[in-house]
């Protein structure tokens, strides 16, 4: 899967502008595609807390304009996120790709070897969000 991975990035994803995104760019602009807007709360200036890593691949999403970002009225500290016309192309092409790129992985694979391996994925993705 990690070849798969590096395989993915080495695609140099890029914008209908010429601007190129990074895989974790690609993966959280699908999601936002998906979910049709994210919702990112501003936490309070903590000493040495860090700012959250979707913020940022947000940010550069609508400095790309792959996404729209707008402030909730009723609290500035909440920013939503929206997908743009061209976002939500570029996310259908990235998925395509990605869909292709794992058919191609699984080439020669029977379909009991299939379904192993997407359950174990499916084990290892559970263990790594609880």
């Amino acid at each position: 899967m990690i070849g798969l991975s590096r395989r993915l990035q080495d695609l140099g994803y890029r914008t209908r502008a010429g601007s190129r995104i990074s895989l974790e760019q690609a993966f959280f602009l699908i999601e936002l595609a998906r979910a049709g807007t994210i919702t990112i709360r501003k936490r309070g200036a903590r000493a040495g807390e860090p700012q959250p890593v979707r913020d940022r691949f947000a940010k550069k999403l609508v400095r790309k304009g792959l996404a729209n970002r707008t402030r909730d009225w009723d609290d500035r500290r909440v920013i939503h996120f929206t997908p743009t016309a061209a976002g939500r192309e570029l996310a259908e092409e990235l998925l395509q790709e990605y869909t292709h790129a794992v058919a191609g992985a699984f080439e020669g694979a029977s379909w009991r070897e299939r379904d192993a391996f997407l359950t174990m994925l499916t084990l290892i993705d559970e263990a790594l969000t609880d």
